[in-house]
């Protein structure tokens, strides 16, 4: 494997140990889908390098896998209690 194809690797595999410290399966998350719509879902699986060097996952009600850039963690919502 050449420098750059290992260094590209080597950064998707950053990448995806990043996410995975804190995104464990079922996380749910937004995806921009290649169309440019925002789709609400959970993640299946871990992040992982696939064949061809990317960081990707695979997303409840999506076929196949995603890049992970397309990927957000969904805002924690904050619940502020007003006591009158």
């Amino acid at each position: 494997m050449r420098k750059r194809e290992q260094a590209k690797r080597d950064s998707a595999q950053a990448q995806c140990d990043r996410w995975n410290a804190d995104n464990p399966e079922g996380t749910e998350v937004t995806l921009e889908r290649d169309n440019g719509t925002i789709q609400h879902t959970k993640t299946r699986s871990a992040a992982y390098v696939c064949n061809s060097g990317y960081a990707v996952i695979f997303l409840e009600g999506v076929s196949g896998y995603y890049i992970l850039e397309r990927v957000k963690r969904k805002p924690k919502e904050v619940v502020i209690e007003v006591q009158t």
